[in-house]
């Protein structure tokens, strides 16, 4: 058994011990697959190879480049990659291309073939049995405890690209505000807000805290603000410490990305809105007062 960790360097680099913890309980040969710069070196411990794609052109690398990239290391019994809004992208690309099934969301391995995901929106568990040769799933990092494993990577440096020229994006992905995969505190914004320029005080809100951004879909969807930020079933799957929201009434696909935090604070004027059932504080109420009660506050 050997695994193989698809990773690239729009996703959270935070989030590779924990992949590499899940790939532990899957085989003792355990390989990672990076496309970018030069990743921190303290994140990839615990990997036996680094095969490490650094061309300029792979820095934005479209779904079709990296699904080439991984056709070239496919020899392995278990593919992964963390379940993010680029990985649920490119490695269902790859799988199409290759005409191979894959697994989704794993929260929990139960055995080299046996596994857990949520579904209906994180209101039930799944378990399933895998009998293929090959595995390629998508997991989700939170579940997993960081990798203690140090093992120090045997480095294949690789900065030439074999195409002519690769398919690649041109431009960043996120906007400057934080990317709420990598934040402690994430403090998030609905459609109650109204129109994009009162989001902004969320973004504001955020910078003040070093948090990161996040939004309901309806935000997204009005324009607000970009979907890199989305959390929710369709968006990111986030556990920081605080989750604080406003103007989020709690639909079930947004309380599937978000209720896993470790404290969660909302702000909505419905008083019988469902985010209260899982908020841990809650106020109803006005959320431009509470907005303007807190803004230099410092939350912690």
């Amino acid at each position: 058994m050997n695994t193989l960790i698809v990773h690239t360097s729009q996703q959270p680099l935070s989030l590779l011990p924990a992949l590499i913890k899940a790939a532990e309980q899957l085989s003792d040969q355990i390989d990672l697959l990076y496309i970018g710069p030069q990743p921190d070196i303290k994140h990839i411990l615990g990997v036996d190879t680094l095969y490490h794609y650094h061309h300029e052109e792979l820095a934005y690398a479209s779904n079709k480049t990296i699904a080439n990239l991984i056709q070239k290391h496919s020899a392995y019994t278990h593919i992964l990659a963390h379940a993010d809004t680029h990985g649920k992208d490119f490695l269902p690309y790859y799988c199409g291309q290759q005409r191979l099934p894959m697994l989704s969301d794993i929260c929990q391995i139960n055995s080299q073939n046996q596994f857990t995901r949520p579904i209906y929106a994180g209101e039930a568990l799944e378990t399933i049995t895998h009998h293929g040769e090959q595995l390629i799933m998508t997991l989700r990092g939170i579940y997993f405890e960081p990798s203690d494993r140090k093992t120090q990577p045997k480095i294949q440096s690789i900065g030439t690209y074999e195409s002519n020229p690769p398919t690649q994006i041109k431009a960043p992905l996120l906007q400057d505000t934080s990317d709420p995969s990598l934040a402690d505190i994430v403090i998030s914004g609905g459609r109650g807000l109204g129109s994009k320029e009162n989001f902004q005080q969320i973004i504001e809100l955020a910078k003040h805290n070093n948090a990161g951004v996040g939004a309901s879909r309806a935000a997204v969807d009005a324009g607000y603000i970009s979907n890199d930020h989305q959390v929710g079933q369709t968006g990111r799957i986030i556990a920081p410490k605080i989750y604080l929201c406003f103007g989020i009434s709690g639909a079930i696909q947004h309380l599937s990305g978000m209720r896993d935090s470790k404290i969660i604070i909302a702000i909505d004027k419905n008083p019988q809105a469902p985010i209260f059932k899982v908020a841990d504080y809650g106020f109803s109420g006005d959320l431009f007062t509470a907005l303007e009660a807190i803004k230099n506050y410092k939350i912690s």
